[in-house]
């Protein structure tokens, strides 16, 4: 759909009892994303149930790292299922990220740029880095 600039008004509805009555609440997560000129302007993600109450899979997360210049490194993360609120850690190691604490989905890859406190090379990096979502915080 187009939406001309500065507009209020409605552009979509969007017909879900269908899928309510097959997944339920609990199940149903719905993805929107905004694209401008072929990129992502924004993107967000509806929850229909409190996140305690999302029945979440093991999301099957695989990663890859790459050195991107002499002290920063460029993580590719890809998830068979939905992984929510997810984010990097370096054990031991103080770092700032492009970005933390997204929702993975599948069929998306999401790049995440990391300058960690101390230079590190890029095997060091592969042992301390972990990748965690809401699932790893279940009992």
């Amino acid at each position: 759909m187009t939406v001309p600039p500065r507009s209020n008004r409605r552009v979509h509805v969007l017909e879900l009892g269908r899928y309510l009555e097959r997944h339920g609440t609990q199940s149903l997560l719905l993805s929107l994303e905004l694209t401008s000129g072929g990129f992502s302007a924004s993107d967000n993600l509806v929850h229909l149930a409190r996140p305690k109450r999302i029945e979440l899979e093991e999301p099957g997360i695989a990663w890859r790292v790459e050195q991107a210049g002499a002290a920063r490194f460029q993580v590719s993360l890809r998830t068979l299922r939905p992984a929510l609120w997810s984010w990097l850690e370096l054990k031991d190691t103080e770092a700032r990220y492009s970005d933390n604490f997204i929702h993975l989905l599948p069929g998306r890859r999401v790049l995440i740029t990391v300058e960690p406190s101390r230079r590190l090379s890029l095997a060091e990096f592969r042992k301390r880095m972990f990748v965690r979502s809401l699932r790893d915080t279940y009992d």
